[in-house]
Formats: structure tokens, C-alpha cells, sequence
């Protein structure tokens, strides 16, 4: 059965996100992915961005190494999981907005499933027609979301120890709306957008993020 198929199957019983959670919940006390994270956080209570927070899965799993989360997400069937999921932790934030390179408002470009929409309709077609990593896949209802920016984020909550940026194509653009150094920084890197790397490392660069690993 495609995956697309059983995306589906699981969404009309309105098990899809339940299925995946539980799917994902072998991060928290997995030694080595926690170990990751670790590495990345030097202070009691670190302050994190999740941007692209889906369901939560990063979420988790910095959670359970004693951070705080802002966990950013525009898709509003996952703001709605993550609202319900988190509503007696006071240790996360949800943000239910896209972040962008500008404050406004842009399309949502929703999926079956629902960790590849996006707000770049250029990075679909790529991954549908080119690549066809995603060919299975339909992107047929949108939504408008509210944008901002990774300044407005950090003035609102403070400057991040980690953040994290996995956003299906706008990796580049989330980061033009961020003016100063962040500790540490993971976006997602991935066969088509791995071109864009030669456009946002020396961003990061001039920035002072100036160390680098794959």
C-alpha cells in the first residue's frame, strides 16, 4: 500500500497524527539521539526554537533534556495536536504563524501528510515533477497563515540556544529574517534545496555562525 494511500485511510479516521506520535515517541530515552541533542544545549533550561514543529517530534525530545520550546508550526491540524498535546506543559510555547524573511501573511499549501507543507509552491513542483521524491503526493487545499520573522521571535522570547529549521523549502527565507548570532543551528538539507547551502552559509556566516558540519 503506498504511503499516500495510508495517509489517508489514517487521516479520514483521524488517526494520522496519533499513529505518527506514537511512531516517534521511541526518540525520547533513545541514548543516542539524545545524546544529539545534548551536544547542543550547554545551559540548565536552554531556551530552543522549533521552527517546523510538526507534531512535535524535536519538541519531544528537547523537552525531555530539560528545555523551554517555542515550538513554531502554521499548519492548523498540527497547531491544533500540538495545543491539545502540550495544554499542562508550561515548558512550551506554540506559535501557530510561518516564519518568513517579512511579517504578513502567505499561503499554506497543505499535504496528505501533513509534515511536507510548505509555503514555497515551487519547492512542490520540484519534488513532484523533478525529483518526483514526492510524486505520490497531493497538495490540493490551502490556507492563508500568519508570517513573521526569526527577529520578531527572539525579541518576543528571548535569544535561543538551539534552533531548529525544517520548513519544506523557505530555510533560506526564514533565515533572512534573522539579524544576529544563534549558538547553534540545524536546518534540513536535502537533495533539492541543497543548491540553496551556497546562499545561506555565507549568510550565517557573516553572522558569526561560522562553524560548520554535515
Amino acid at each position: 500500500m503506498k504511503t499516500v494511500t495510508k495517509a489517508k485511510i489514517l487521516n479520514y479516521f483521524g488517526l494520522f497524527n496519533i499513529v505518527r506520535d506514537l511512531m516517534y515517541s521511541r526518540d525520547k530515552g533513545n541514548p543516542e539521539i539524545e545524546k544529539f541533542y545534548k551536544s547542543f544545549l550547554c545551559k540548565e533550561s536552554p531556551l530552543c526554537f522549533d521552527v517546523g514543529a510538526n507534531i512535535g517530534r524535536v519538541t519531544d525530545v528537547l523537552l525531555g533534556l530539560g528545555a523551554r520550546v517555542i515550538a513554531v508550526e502554521p499548519n492548523p491540524e498540527c497547531v491544533r495536536y500540538l495545543r491539545k498535546k502540550y495544554r499542562f506543559n508550561r515548558r512550551v510555547t506554540i506559535v501557530p504563524q510561518a516564519v518568513d524573511a517579512g511579517v504578513g501573511k502567505k499561503k499554506l499549501y497543505m499535504c496528505e501528510v501533513n509534515s511536507l507543507s510548505t509555503i514555497v509552491p515551487d519547492w512542490i513542483k520540484v519534488c513532484k515533477e523533478e525529483s518526483k521524491r514526492y510524486s505520490e503526493f497531493n497538495w490540493n487545499k490551502e490556507v492563508d497563515v500568519d508570517v513573521t520573522t526569526l527577529n520578531n521571535l527572539i525579541k518576543e522570547y528571548g535569544l535561543p540556544e538551539y534552533l531548529k529549521i525544517d520548513v519544506e523549502g523557505s530555510e533560506f527565507n526564514v533565515l533572512k529574517g534573522l539579524s544576529q548570532r544563534v549558538p547553534m543551528i540545524s536546518l534540513e538539507l536535502c537533495t533539492e534545496t541543497v543548491v540553496l547551502t551556497q546562499n545561506y552559509l555565507p549568510y550565517l556566516d557573516s553572522l558569526g555562525n561560522n562553524w560548520f558540519n554535515f
